[in-house]
């Protein structure tokens, strides 16, 4: 018995290693994913016009009215969407490396950047965030890690509470259920990296649906 306890510390932080890699790893791929799924809205919201009238060319002359207009709605919703998103982000961002700062963690700047880019994802976004910097604060102490805990949730309150009701107000409101529930169906589909991709899909496909309504409604109070 007394020959096995070595082996079991010297695998303890060989299994350190690994999982740490795993994590490591899959938080990386999920930002060169948000990277270029920010990208792609930064190309449909620059030219929106672009691409409704190469849509348009495939449609019949019958339906292409109607489509341009539900094509327009959505471009107006998702490029509201990805201003107050781009807020949400840079606000996100500065509050997360102002904190690391203050705390004493190395890297704030990174972090800051990190937790920016995380918020493109709604919801699972921050988690994602607070992952380096768990992991950096870890190797930093425990009291550093409690205070690492202490700033993420304060800034996660401040952005539900304060900053995302704002945001909302004043540019495209989106129930949250209706984005949960996105993220959870692409989640399911296409894995950890689709739901970088659900919130935009969503979005889409909310103010398609909001626009074919307010169409029929306003048809029937025509009828009417």
């Amino acid at each position: 018995m007394g020959r096995r306890r070595p082996e079991a510390h010297r695998c303890e932080p060989a299994f350190a290693a690994s999982w740490t890699g795993n994590i490591v790893s899959v938080s990386s791929s999920v930002f060169a994913s948000i990277v270029v799924m920010i990208a792609m809205d930064g190309y449909i919201v620059a030219q929106p016009g672009l691409y409704r009238a190469e849509v348009r060319k495939l449609l019949p002359r019958t339906s292409a009215g109607r489509v341009e207009m539900t094509a327009r709605h959505i471009s107006v919703s998702l490029k509201l969407w990805c201003i107050g998103q781009a807020i949400q982000m840079l606000l996100v961002g500065a509050l997360t490396a102002l904190a690391v700062w203050l705390i004493g963690l190395p890297s704030p700047l990174a972090l800051g950047v990190v937790a920016g880019l995380a918020e493109f994802i709604p919801y699972l976004g921050p988690l994602i965030a607070a992952i380096p910097a768990l992991l950096v604060a870890t190797s930093q102490g425990w009291s550093l890690l409690a205070w690492t805990v202490l700033a993420y949730v304060a800034i996660q309150q401040i952005e539900g509470n304060l900053l995302l009701p704002m945001i909302q107000r004043r540019l495209v409101a989106i129930p949250p259920a209706v984005i949960l529930f996105g993220i959870l169906a692409v989640g399911a589909f296409f894995g950890l990296q689709g739901v970088v991709f659900a919130a935009p899909i969503t979005v889409m496909v909310y103010a398609a649906i909001e626009k074919q309504a307010s169409g029929k409604a306003a048809g029937a109070c025509a009828y009417q």
